[in-house]
């Protein structure tokens, strides 16, 4: 589980499109967070490009300061992906955690189950 407590630069939407429209390479990962109620895992969103690493805050800054956005992973980490993601794959782990793989490397390892089978 990621450490709720980590420090990193503050990402905000606005960032995340200017990238987008400039065509900045980028990925982003969920970290895992806990659980929240009834269960459902919460993630925080963490983007990487050349300049920096920085997890997704709100737009709005408080008086304590930038908070990183929560997501559940459905349907608000699942939408969050599908518009503002890097276009990995993403794998739910059994323990909650998520990993990405690229198209690429998805068509890969099929390509290699295929001929193992074969």
């Amino acid at each position: 589980m990621a450490d709720n407590k980590r420090q990193y630069t503050v990402v905000t939407i606005e960032m995340v499109r200017g990238l987008k429209e400039d065509q900045v390479p980028f990925t982003c990962r969920y970290e895992f967070i806990g659980l929240a109620s009834l269960g459902r895992p919460k993630y925080h969103c963490i983007y990487s490009s050349p300049n920096y690493v920085g997890a997704l805050c709100k737009s709005k800054i408080s008086r304590a300061g930038a908070e990183p956005r929560e997501f559940d992973l459905w349907p608000g980490l699942f939408k969050h992906h599908q518009e503002f993601g890097d276009g990995r794959i993403l794998c739910v782990k059994s323990d909650y955690t998520i990993e990405s793989i690229t198209p690429e490397g998805l068509e890969a390892a099929q390509t290699l189950d295929a001929k193992s089978e074969s």
